[in-house]
C-alpha cells in the first residue's frame, strides 16, 4: 500500500497501525544501519549498563557472606565503594547511552523526513489538489514523531527490561537452579 492511499483514505489511521510490515522495519533498520557508529557504541553502552546492574545481586551475597555475617567492616566499606563504583557505571552508561540513542533517533527521523518530503515533491499537483493539507502534514509531522518517540524512550527501555529479565533468570540458574525453578514457578 503506497503513501498516497494511507494519506487519501480516510480509515488510513486504523490501516497504517495493522499495515506494519516486514518491509517497513526493514527500511526503519536500513536507514538506522547507516550510523552504525552511533548505533554499536549506545548498544555497547547498554551492554556496560546491564553489566553493571547484575553485579548488584553477587555483590551482595558476596558482602553477606565475607562481610556481614563475619562483622569485617574494612571489607564492607570496600565492597560498597565497589557497589557505588558499579552503580556509577551504571548511571553514567544509561545516561550516555540514552543521549547517543536520541541522537541517532534524531538523525534517522531527519533523514525519514527529507525523503518524504522528497517523495511529496515528486507527486503530481492533480495529487495535493485532492488531498487535504491537514493530512499531508499530520502523516509528515505526527507518523515521524512517533517513530521518533520509539527511539527515544520505547526501545531502550523495552531492550535494557528484556536483558535485566533474561540476565536474572541466568544468574538464578547459575547460583541454584532449584531456587530458580521455584521462583520460575511462583511467577
Amino acid at each position: 500500500m503506497s503513501l498516497e492511499s494511507f494519506i487519501e483514505n480516510e480509515e488510513s489511521d486504523q490501516q497504517l497501525a495493522k499495515h506494519v510490515n516486514r518491509e517497513a522495519v526493514k527500511r526503519l533498520v536500513r536507514v538506522t544501519l547507516e550510523r552504525p557508529l552511533l548505533l554499536w557504541a549506545s548498544a555497547g553502552l547498554l551492554l556496560t549498563a546491564f553489566l553493571a546492574k547484575m553485579t548488584e545481586p553477587w555483590l551482595f551475597g558476596f558482602a553477606i557472606d565475607t562481610a556481614i555475617i563475619p562483622k569485617d567492616s574494612a571489607r564492607l566499606v570496600w565492597l560498597v565503594a565497589l557497589y557505588f563504583l558499579a552503580e556509577s557505571v551504571r548511571g553514567a552508561s544509561l545516561a550516555t547511552q540514552s543521549y547517543l540513542f536520541e541522537k541517532l533517533g534524531q538523525n534517522v527521523m531527519q533523514d525519514l523526513r527529507i525523503r518524504l518530503f522528497a517523495h511529496l515533491q515528486r507527486l503530481p499537483v492533480t495529487y495535493f489538489d485532492r488531498t487535504p493539507v491537514g493530512k499531508l502534514v499530520t502523516r509528515v509531522t505526527n507518523d515521524i514523531a512517533s517513530l521518533a518517540d520509539l527511539f527515544s524512550a520505547g526501545f531502550v527501555m523495552i531492550a535494557f527490561n528484556v536483558l535485566t529479565v533474561c540476565g536474572t533468570l541466568i544468574w538464578l540458574l547459575i547460583l541454584n537452579w532449584r531456587l530458580a525453578f521455584a521462583a520460575i514457578a511462583i511467577l
